[in-house]
């Protein structure tokens, strides 16, 4: 509708940037966000329950090739889950590196050598982006000796089969973390979706020092007096991988260059917009 003058303004999905990128009608403005774009994992699964697995999977993910390829300048690569601009984030988290020939010897170490290859089902939604960004994860996974299948649903389908444990890995993107409150919901043991219990906690990741964080975080009042406990927290993730962190994408606009705007903002609000001002007919 904006390129047949139907709208003067409009987030844009990421297949979406380089068509306006491009177009001379319209400004393409961004900011850095809170979402964050990851590879979940089904810890409850017993080729998942090995940390060590799961550190492995990570090794073979180019992570940062990846960003550049499919999003360019318009993310940020994750050192973990929350971003380096939150007011919570953790410095210095431990990271895995880029390592295929790391990931084939951790395999074996975890699994023996006498182990067939892991094959893992990936589910992921019907969008063009995430399906061809999941198709290309499988084929670095494969490039270790894992076997992935990729199965794309529609996404109300995709996330009634998480909520019920019907996946191995999945491709997915929180919306907003602006406050690490979320982080319950995604990982604590109390937000594991079984026994008509609803929850994030599609991982179905369990960790006793985790919960604790989560809950003292919860409790605590103001910032400075919650950051601890966050950062106690992103520390545990990192380590165990319940998902593996890819990247946090910008907040990308497209706006009629007619229009002038403040910047636009990265936490999904959209203030900016009520600074639209006429800049030309």
């Amino acid at each position: 509708r904006l390129l047949h003058g139907e709208g003067d303004v409009a987030e844009l999905k990421p297949e979406q940037i380089p068509a306006f990128a491009a177009h001379p009608d319209f400004a393409v403005r961004a900011a850095r966000g809170r979402r964050l774009t990851y590879l979940g994992l089904h810890c409850g699964r017993a080729s998942l329950q090995d940390v060590r697995v799961r550190q492995a999977l990570a090794m073979a993910l180019d992570r940062p090739g990846l960003r550049r390829a499919r999003l360019g300048d318009h993310a940020v690569d994750a050192q973990g889950v929350l971003p380096p601009t939150h007011w919570a984030f953790a410095e210095g988290l431990p990271v895995v590196p880029f390592d295929p020939q790391g990931a084939r010897r951790a395999l074996v170490q975890a699994r023996g050598a006498e182990a067939g290859p892991l094959r893992l089902v990936l589910r992921v939604s019907t969008q063009r982006f995430a399906l061809v960004t999941a198709q290309a994860i499988a084929a670095m996974l494969a490039a270790v000796g894992v076997e992935v299948e990729v199965r794309p649903s529609e996404l109300a389908t995709l996330l009634a089969d998480l909520r019920a444990g019907r996946f191995d890995l999945t491709l997915l993107t929180v919306p907003d973390l602006s406050d690490p409150w979320g982080l319950s919901f995604w990982f604590a043991s109390s937000s594991i979706p079984e026994g008509g219990r609803t929850g994030g906690n599609r991982w179905r990741f369990r960790d006793v020092a985790l919960d604790a964080h989560l809950a003292a975080g919860a409790e605590a009042e103001g910032p400075e007096a919650r950051r601890p406990h966050y950062v106690a927290a992103q520390r545990v993730l990192a380590t165990a991988l319940p998902i593996i962190p890819l990247w946090h994408p910008d907040a990308v606009f497209a706006v009629r260059r007619r229009w002038r705007s403040d910047p636009p903002r990265g936490d999904g609000r959209l203030d900016f917009l009520l600074s639209l001002r006429r800049a030309g007919p």
